[in-house]
C-alpha cells in the first residue's frame, strides 16, 4: 500500500489562519466527538466533519481570490500595502443589517495591512446633521486649521453613522460638501495619478460600482451573504494593462526610418547545457591556510574589523582592546602598526567602517562600553589615526554596522545592544550630531544577527537564545517587524543562526549556535547548512560584487567551513572548502579580498593570538 506523506509543517501553519475562521463548525465537530467518545464508530460525526471541511475549503478559496486580485492591482496599478479602504454609508448599513464587524471582516479578508477611512461628504448623507467650523490660526506658521464637529444626529441610518464614525476621515477638497457618490468618484479618479493616495472602495451601491468600473484601476469591495467579497478587475482595468511592448514600438520606428530589411536566417547549431549560476570544480576541498598576517597581543581584544579607505589603499585589521586602545595592523610590510588611545580607558565593544558623516569619505567608528562613539580617520605613512568626531549614546553596545539600510543614499549607524534592543542613528549636518531614528526591542536575548538585501532595501534577521522564533526587521517603506517561527528548529531547545539568502553582514553575539539556517522570507522556506559537526562559536557572512554569497563558520577546534551560493539560490548545502585555523576562537571577521573569488578571514583566540587567512575559491568554483 502507498504510504501517505504528511503535509510539511510550513503548509500546516499557513492553513491555521483559515481554519480559525471556521470556529463554529470546529466547535460543533468537537462537541460531536466528545459526546460519542465512548462508543465512537465509523462515520459517527461525518456530517459535522464535512461541514467543517467545506468551510475550510471556502476560506482557502476566498483567501486565494483576494491575494490573486490584489497582486494584479499591485503590479499593474502600483497599489501597495497598507491598503486604504474607502467606506460609504451603504457598506456600513449592510454590515449593520448582516450583524458583522466591518473592521474584522475587511482586515481578515485582505492579504496585508488595512486602513479604513471615509470622507466628510459620506458622513453628511448618513443623517440630518450640520457642521460648525472652528478656525484656528497658528501665528508662527500661518497655518489655518478647520475643525468640523457634529451637532445633531438622526434619520433611519443612525446605526450606520455610528459605525462609520469609528474610522479616520480622509481628506476631500469639497466645499460645499457633495454627495457621497460624487465624492468617492472624485477621489477614485484622483487616485489614478501616480503621486496621489490609492484607494480600495467598499460600497453596496450598484450605480457607484458601475461608475468605478468605467474609471478602471479601483479595487471594489462589497458584502455578499455576511462576507466581504473583492470583485474581479473590470474590463476597463484589464484593457489598460494590455499595452504594446516598447520593443515593438522601437521596431516600428526603425522600419519607418530605415525601411524594411531582409533578415538572414542563421543556421541553428547544437547548443550546450544551460550553465548554473555556480559550478563546483571540487567538492568539499581542504585548503591549506595561507596566513596574510600573524600577531600576538599583549592583552585581551574586545572587537575586530577590517578597514580599507579605497581599493588602491592598504588594508588594515583594526582591533579594539579592553584598555580603550584601537590598534591598526597593516597587511603591507612597508607600513608599521599604529594605535589610537581613547581618553576613557574602558573596553571598545564595537568597530565599524563606512560613511558616517560624509558620503564621500570613509571613517572608522569605535564604540566603547559606556556608549562613547568616536570617529577616526585612516592612518598614513606619516601620521597615525586621529579622532575627528565623538558623541555619547546609549551604553552596552555589543556590535554595530555602518551602511545605507533603507536605500535613501544616506548611511545609518545600526547598533545592537546587550539588553535585547536594536537602534539606528543618522548623522545630522546642521547640529553635527547623530540623531536617533528607530528603536526595536526583542522578546528574548539576541544570540546572532544577519543583515540581508532583497534587491531594493535591507532587512535584519535577529536570532534568539534557545528560541524557535526569530525576528525580522524590514528597513524598507513598511518598517515592518515580524516574529517568525522557525520551520526547522521547531522545538525551541536549540540556538540557531539565521542567515539571509543575500547576506551583507552577520555575526554571533558571544553565543554558540547548533545550526545555521538560510531563511528565504520571500519563498517562506528554510535550508539548513550541512556538515556542521560541532557547535559554531564564530560566524560571518558577506556577498561579493560578482554575486557570490559566502558564509564562514568556525568551531572550537579551529575548523573553518566556507559555504557559498549565487543569486540567492543554494546550489549545495555542503561546505565549498574547509581549512584549519586557530583553535578556541573568540572573534571572526570576513572581508572581500581584491582578487576575485577570494576573501580574508581574521581570527582571534583566547590566548590573544591574531591571524588573517586568505581563502581563494578560484580553483574550487566557477561563475
Amino acid at each position: 500500500m502507498p504510504v501517505e506523506t504528511p503535509l510539511p509543517r510550513q503548509r500546516l501553519l499557513k492553513f491555521a489562519e483559515y481554519l480559525s475562521a471556521c470556529s463554529p463548525e470546529a466547535a460543533n465537530y468537537g462537541r460531536c466527538v466528545s459526546e460519542k467518545a465512548e462508543k465512537i464508530g465509523h462515520n459517527a460525526c461525518a456530517k459535522e466533519f464535512e461541514v467543517l471541511i467545506n468551510c475550510f475549503k471556502k476560506q482557502v478559496k476566498r483567501a486565494k481570490h483576494s491575494q490573486r486580485v490584489m497582486k494584479f492591482y499591485k503590479y499593474k496599478f502600483n497599489i501597495q500595502p497598507p491598503y486604504n479602504v474607502l467606506l460609504d454609508g451603504t457598506f456600513c448599513q449592510a454590515a449593520l443589517e448582516e450583524k458583522v464587524i466591518v473592521r474584522e471582516q475587511v482586515e481578515n479578508y485582505l492579504p496585508d495591512m488595512v486602513n479604513l477611512v471615509t470622507t466628510k461628504c459620506v458622513i453628511k448623507e448618513l443623517g440630518k446633521f450640520s457642521f460648525y467650523i472652528d478656525v484656528d490660526v497658528d501665528v508662527s506658521t500661518c497655518i489655518i486649521t478647520q475643525n468640523f464637529s457634529l451637532e445633531k444626529i438622526g434619520g433611519p441610518v443612525a446605526g450606520a453613522l455610528k459605525i462609520i464614525q469609528q474610522f479616520k476621515v480622509a481628506y476631500c477638497p469639497h466645499t460645499p460638501l457633495r454627495t457621497a457618490t460624487e465624492c468617492i468618484a472624485h477621489l477614485a479618479r484622483r487616485s489614478r495619478k501616480p503621486e496621489k493616495t490609492k484607494y480600495l472602495v467598499a460600497t453596496q451601491d450598484p450605480g457607484l460600482r458601475e461608475q468605478l468600473r468605467e474609471i478602471g484601476g479601483i479595487p471594489l469591495l462589497n458584502f455578499i451573504r455576511k462576507a466581504v467579497y473583492l470583485e474581479k478587475p473590470s474590463e476597463k482595468s484589464l484593457a489598460e494593462t494590455i499595452e504594446e511592448p516598447e520593443i515593438q514600438k522601437a521596431k516600428e520606428l526603425k522600419e519607418e526610418i530605415l525601411g524594411k530589411t531582409d533578415v538572414v536566417q542563421k543556421k541553428k547549431k547544437r547548443k550546450g547545457p544551460n550553465p548554473p549560476g555556480m559550478r563546483l570544480l571540487r567538492k568539499q576541498a581542504c585548503l591549506p591556510p595561507v596566513a596574510l598576517l600573524v600577531h600576538r597581543l599583549s592583552g585581551p581584544c574586545t572587537s575586530m574589523a577590517f578597514a580599507q579607505q579605497s581599493p588602491d589603499d592598504p588594508m588594515f585589521l583594526v582591533l579594539g582592546r579592553t584598555t580603550g586602545e584601537v590598534i591598526f595592523l597593516p597587511f603591507s610590510k612597508s607600513l608599521q602598526s599604529t594605535k589610537f588611545e581613547s581618553e576613557e580607558r574602558i573596553p571598545i565593544t564595537a568597530l565599524a567602517e563606512g560613511y558616517l558623516r560624509d558620503q564621500k569619505t570613509k571613517e572608522i567608528v569605535t564604540i566603547q562600553s559606556n556608549g562613547l562613539i568616536q570617529a577616526l580617520d585612516y592612518p598614513t605613512e606619516v601620521d597615525g589615526p586621529v579622532k575627528i568626531f565623538s558623541q555619547q549614546i546609549y551604553a552596552n553596545v555589543d556590535d554595530c554596522r555602518l551602511m545605507d539600510i533603507d536605500g535613501d543614499k544616506f548611511s545609518e549607524l545600526l547598533v545592537i545592544l546587550t539588553d535585547r534592543v536594536v537602534r539606528s542613528y543618522r548623522y545630522h549636518e546642521d547640529s553635527d550630531r547623530l540623531v536617533p531614528l528607530n528603536k526595536w526591542e526583542m522578546p528574548a536575548l539576541i544570540s546572532g544577527w544577519c543583515i540581508g538585501f532583497n534587491g531594493h532595501y535591507h532587512y535584519l534577521l535577529i536570532s534568539q537564545c534557545d528560541q524557535s522564533q526569530y525576528v525580522t526587521i524590514d528597513f524598507g517603506p513598511t518598517k515592518e517587524v515580524k516574529v517568525q517561527n522557525s520551520i526547522i528548529n521547531d522545538s525551541g531547545q536549540r540556538t540557531q543562526l539565521m542567515i539571509a539568502p543575500r547576506p551583507q553582514a552577520a555575526d554571533l553575539a558571544h553565543c554558540l549556535a547548533e545550526r545555521v539556517i538560510i531563511a528565504n522570507l520571500e519563498c517562506e522556506t528554510e535550508t539548513e547548512l550541512r556538515d556542521i559537526k560541532l557547535d559554531v562559536c564564530c560566524a560571518g557572512a558577506l556577498t561579493l560584487e560578482n554575486g557570490l554569497s559566502l558564509v564562514v563558520t568556525m568551531d572550537p577546534k579551529g575548523l573553518i567551513s566556507v559555504f557559498g551560493w549565487t543569486k540567492g539560490l543554494l546550489q549545495t548545502t555542503e561546505p565549498l572548502a574547509k581549512c584549519t585555523g586557530l583553535a578556541h576562537p573568540v572573534f571572526l571577521c570576513v572581508y572581500p579580498y581584491p582578487k576575485d573569488l577570494a576573501i580574508c578571514v581574521s581570527v582571534i583566540d583566547v590566548h590573544n593570538k591574531v591571524a588573517v587567512y586568505l581563502i581563494d575559491l578560484a580553483h574550487i568554483i566557477s561563475l
